[in-house]
């Protein structure tokens, strides 16, 4: 079985650069980084070091990686419950939540849970089609859970709610009342959630004898600015859409404020994340309990801290709570 000596020898470096590398350490040289990265890589080292970790102790941690930083993350009232849903369910059974924004950097996040921290799973916020940090973790035998959507789910530990079938009740809803222009706005265009998503309203506008093609879809709205302009470029056109349905909290607080600004009072919005505000101003919206979506969560990363070999898919219960818009000045 290899060693950091082993390591170190192949990459042409000492034992404690290879140990720097492995924890992180600012002070290795980009050269020597890449040299020692490359040997792990190659030999799976990381796999072998962590089932040693795991079998010689108990971290009673687990990770969780979320697609924002910090000051997003809480601010967003469906990540924030599902955190809190998770962090109770781990606490009864004496385990610790860490918590790491991963956006770009989830390498670095999952290597500084195992290395560091010695956690015995990892949890996902969210992924992206074929994602390569499953892989990762899949190579390395550490347990996890998704939380949403995946592209090839067979095999995968998954908790997540059905968007195509509620694309098609939220549609169904909408072209039962007359609506034929119905828009969909959505942020990280990447992410498995918000694909299957998309896939749902244009097969539900499709089955509905609407044609999905003509339908406004904008997409990779991450800001608020990105939002407004994207609002704004569609009432420019004059085609201002009857519905649109908005797939992020932020989406549906920012296309509030600029259509009081613009004076546009006729279009409707329709909520996929709940939160405090649908319920104030009416917005009609997916109804999905989030503190328990994280306790299922949790539930799941302990069955499978158990029995490794277990694999499982929760289909979320949901309904769809339609509200009477409040007009507010």
């Amino acid at each position: 079985m290899l060693t950091i000596i082993d390591i170190a020898a192949q990459a042409g470096v000492s034992k404690t650069t290879v140990s720097r590398v492995i924890n992180n350490d600012p002070t290795v040289t980009e050269k020597n980084r890449i040299k020692v990265q490359k040997v792990l890589d190659d030999t799976n080292f990381i796999a072998s070091e962590n089932a040693r970790a795991l079998r010689s102790s108990q971290s009673r941690t687990i990770g969780f990686i979320t697609p924002f930083q910090m000051t997003s993350f809480f601010r967003n009232e469906f990540f924030r419950e599902i955190f809190m849903g998770m962090r109770e369910s781990f606490a009864e059974e004496d385990y610790d939540l860490l918590i790491a924004s991963g956006k770009g950097n989830e390498d670095d996040a999952i290597r500084r849970f195992i290395y560091k921290n010695r956690v015995e799973g990892i949890m996902l916020l969210y992924s992206i089609p074929d994602d390569p940090n499953i892989h990762v973790l899949e190579d390395r035998g550490l347990p996890y859970v998704l939380i949403g959507p995946y592209c090839n789910e067979e095999g995968k530990n998954i908790v997540e709610f059905d968007g195509r079938q509620i694309m098609r009740e939220v549609i169904g809803y909408y072209r039962g009342r007359g609506f034929s222009d119905i828009a969909f706005f959505s942020a990280d265009k990447e992410f498995s959630g918000n694909i299957k998503l998309l896939e749902g309203f244009r097969m539900a506008l499709a089955l509905s004898g609407a044609d999905p093609d003509k339908a406004i879809v904008r997409q990779g709205l991450n800001t608020e600015e990105l939002i407004a302009s994207a609002f704004s470029d569609i009432v420019a056109s004059g085609h201002i859409p009857e519905v649109i349905i908005a797939a992020d909290e932020t989406i549906v607080r920012t296309l509030l404020s600029v259509m009081r600004d613009m004076d546009v009072d006729r279009t409707e919005i329709f909520a996929i994340e709940d939160s405090w505000i649908n319920s104030y101003l009416g917005i009609s919206s997916l109804d999905l309990d989030y503190r328990t979506v994280g306790k299922t969560a949790a539930g799941l990363m302990l069955d499978t801290i158990k029995d490794p070999a277990r694999k499982q898919k929760v289909m979320l219960p949901y309904k769809i709570e339609i509200r009477e818009r409040r007009r507010v000045k």
